[in-house]
């Protein structure tokens, strides 16, 4: 895997391939946009989807974790789909795959979080042992928001799914507009928005095994 460093503020992070960023310096692994539970929930309502999406991306956090051996994750929003995705047993598999990891786990909800209140949200929560952080989680000199709409100074946000495209194929990316670091959509389930790069100052792709500069506006 080769990863790609990105600055903002200062501060130096390490773009992954598994779509995920890590901060050297306090030992922070960041994602965004996980959304648990979708394929239950498309089901719930009919569609016809494919079994597995959900555990291979919670494969693919688990490779991360142990490649950056981080002090704590933070979930950027997003971390479920919605109410109709939180099954028992899809509670029970999150739950069986967190007691593998010991690292502390945050989340700052996100607008699919504040649209599944007041059902199995919370209980679910509870035996994911995810703390909650809201509106926004600040380390250091970085904030965590999920909307990058809401960020103020710098910031690591989420939630629009950035994408670019590549010939034919479509690649999630990261971005940086100003000090606002946006992370990719972590789900593999979900799609990517394409973007377009002349409106940021940095964009990064996923491609594989690693995370290409695709492009970088020039200095003046």
């Amino acid at each position: 895997m080769t990863d790609l460093r990105l600055q903002i503020a200062g501060e130096g992070f390490e773009a992954m391939p598994e779509r995920a960023l890590f901060w050297p310096r306090t030992r922070t692994l960041a994602v965004s946009d996980l959304h648990l539970g979708k394929d239950e929930g498309l089901r719930a309502v009919g569609a016809v989807v494919p079994n597995g999406p959900m555990q291979a991306d919670l494969d693919r956090l688990s490779r991360a974790i142990g490649r950056t051996d981080p002090e704590r994750v933070v979930i950027v929003g997003d971390l479920i789909h919605g109410r109709l995705g939180l099954k028992d047993h899809v509670i029970e598999s999150v739950a069986a795959w967190r007691d593998r990891h010991t690292c502390e786990f945050v989340l700052v909800p996100g607008n699919h979080e504040h649209s599944a209140r007041g059902n199995k949200l919370p209980g679910a929560l509870d035996a994911w042992r995810m703390e909650t952080a809201e509106p926004e989680l600040t380390v250091d000199s970085i904030t965590f928001v999920h909307d990058p709409d809401h960020a103020a100074g710098p910031s690591i946000a989420g939630h629009v799914h950035p994408a670019v495209h590549l010939g034919r194929a479509k690649a999630p990316a990261f971005t940086i507009a100003g000090d606002v670091l946006t992370l990719p959509a972590f789900s593999a389930f979900t799609a990517g928005a394409p973007i377009d790069p002349r409106a940021y100052d940095h964009v990064a792709c996923c491609c594989d095994d690693a995370v290409i500069s695709c492009y970088e506006a020039a200095s003046t």
